[in-house]
């Protein structure tokens, strides 16, 4: 067939697809025969390896109870071990709806998730040369709200924000989306600016802000139900309901104490 002539690549580099994304990404239709099962068997083995899927006597694999949940979620692989990590690591009973939105940002899925700018800040990433400042500097702002907040200790923060930042001249535009969608999400739900004052400081149409906001409801209630599946229900549940809580306002944009109010039906 007309599939088998062509090679299977993601729309990403095929290298850094190998390296770093290896079980998830958006496809052409173009396949390598010499490489398939080659890809195949370790994407099999990183599955084992995570216990995600089970292998019976007779060799016919399986999914885990964590495999079902990724499915049913329909998360990446990588958000979920990504998630199942930080829930491991994390500092319970004091955890941040900031912290939660950063580790939301900093998952695959997070990333998928479009949000809009402008073309020359794009050129002027590929030329290495952005010098973000003024009301758009989000890495300053997010470090202002991480100290200000007291999380500055924080495992998530030290190592993707504190520790790296003190490597790096220039933020990349990866981070800098990130950090963006991070800061706008955290404004969103804190619910004290308006949407149109959100739209004009961040540039973005109300519909992109309901959009983003519930892509990250939805990535959220995801972390919730791994969290579940790890025993958080039994032991933690003062951050579960947390956890659970965020995922409405992220859809509704307000504080917890509106949810209530604007979930309620009017008919």
């Amino acid at each position: 067939s007309h599939i088998k002539k062509k090679e299977f690549v993601s729309l990403k580099s095929q290298s850094k697809f190998e390296d770093n994304n290896f079980l998830s990404g958006y496809w052409q239709f173009a396949f390598n025969k010499a490489n398939i099962h080659k890809r195949a068997e370790k994407a099999l083995n990183i599955l084992k390896v995570n216990r995600l899927i089970r292998i019976n006597k007779n060799g016919v694999l399986s999914p885990t109870g964590s495999g079902i949940l990724i499915a049913a979620k329909r998360i990446k692989v990588e958000t979920f071990l990504l998630f199942k990590s930080w829930l491991r690591y994390c500092k319970k009973g004091d955890i941040s709806d900031l912290e939660i939105l950063f580790l939301l940002a900093l998952s695959p899925d997070g990333k998928a998730l479009p949000i809009p700018f402008s073309q020359a800040i794009r050129d002027d990433y590929k030329k290495g040369i952005y010098q973000d400042g003024g009301k758009k500097n989000y890495w300053d702002k997010l470090l202002h709200l991480i100290f200000e907040q007291g999380d500055e200790d924080k495992k998530l923060f030290r190592d993707n924000i504190l520790m790296k930042k003190e490597k790096e001249e220039i933020t990349s535009l990866e981070d800098y989306i990130i950090y963006k969608k991070t800061h706008l999400l955290y404004d969103w739900v804190e619910g004290k600016k308006s949407v149109k004052t959100i739209e004009e400081e961040y540039g973005l149409y109300r519909g992109c802000i309901y959009r983003l906001g519930e892509g990250f409801s939805w990535l959220t209630d995801s972390l919730s139900a791994i969290a579940e599946s790890t025993g958080w229900e039994e032991k933690i549940n003062k951050d579960l309901n947390k956890i659970r809580m965020l995922s409405n306002r992220l859809i509704e944009g307000v504080r917890e104490e509106g949810v209530n109010l604007a979930l309620l039906y009017i008919p």
